[in-house]
């Protein structure tokens, strides 16, 4: 009687073991599968907040390319990283593969801030111009004839960090969030002289929704 009570306790034993193991180990398989999908869903989020863009301008020439630029002799290639940081600020890393530096080469950056579809048009916060030595004036305006600001000097910069080095310009800007994607982006080399094709832009979409 005893050796059969001791023979079903040690079954009931394996069985629950065995049992056990099988639950455990898909518990590991859940685990791993939420993992994966916690993993996807910040992968799809980062690829949400986070835009690439490339920009080439090809050394000018009078008879094929009039329109490109003469600040550099080959190709001149600007990158544009864009990022919705979790404060719904906007970083943006700019690279540009200018050959040499000065402190008065331009960066300007107009967004659509009040969200009428015109870039550069809110008085409060129209644009920014962005030097490579850390100053800026923060009151730029978009006409037809392109950006200008008042001549009210330069200012410390809290809005970008620009170091400079064989490979060119690198700008990281971090301003708030406009309530439209829309962008006008422009470089200005002040050692080109007049009438040399000093200066670069675009204007585009740069795809990322402001934070709800």
């Amino acid at each position: 009687m005893i050796f059969s009570l001791l023979i079903s306790l040690c079954a009931s034993l394996f069985v629950n073991a065995f049992f056990y193991t099988q639950t455990l180990g898909l518990r590991r398989e859940l685990d791993d599968a939420n993992a994966q999908i916690d993993d996807l869903n910040s992968q799809i989020n980062s690829t949400k907040n986070t835009k690439a863009f490339v920009f080439e301008w090809l050394r000018y020439d009078p008879d094929w390319a009039p329109h490109n630029q003469e600040i550099v002799n080959g190709t001149l290639r600007m990158e544009i990283n864009f990022t919705l940081k979790s404060d719904g600020n906007l970083s943006t890393i700019l690279k540009i593969n200018d050959d040499d530096y000065n402190r008065y080469d331009t960066l300007v950056m107009l967004f659509d801030r009040n969200g009428d579809g015109i870039v550069g048009s809110d008085e409060d916060y129209p644009g920014l111009l962005l030097l490579p030595n850390n100053q800026t004036n923060p009151y730029a305006v978009l006409s037809e004839w392109g950006p200008s600001f008042p001549s009210l000097g330069y200012f410390p910069s809290q809005y970008h960090n620009c170091t400079y080095t064989e490979e060119g310009y690198a700008f990281t800007i971090l301003t708030t969030m406009p309530k439209n994607d829309l962008i006008y982006v422009g470089f200005f080399d002040a050692d080109v002289p007049y009438p040399r094709v000093k200066d670069v832009y675009v204007y585009f979409r740069f795809g990322i929704a402001e934070a709800d």
